[in-house]
């Protein structure tokens, strides 16, 4: 019984918390920027960075695979 009477007051408390942290802090910056943005819904915007296009790998040496090597006893 005391235990259900602890976590009681302790889920009354915490929701409290919740409740005045939202009253106070409304949103945060990041939901501030996405709902600011004027978009139609469903529109779909992709952007590239253009470092992710080039390599600096020549085809002769290929790619790195990073490998444990595993010796006998």
């Amino acid at each position: 019984m005391a235990l259900f009477r602890f976590l009681l007051i302790f889920l009354l408390i915490y929701l409290g918390i919740r409740f005045i942290s939202r009253l106070l802090f409304p949103a945060s910056s990041a939901n501030n920027n996405y709902s600011n943005t004027k978009r139609k819904e469903g529109e779909v915007i992709i952007e590239d960075s253009p470092q992710s296009k080039t390599k600096n790998i020549s085809k002769d040496e290929g790619e790195y695979v990073d490998y444990e090597e595993i010796k006998d006893k």
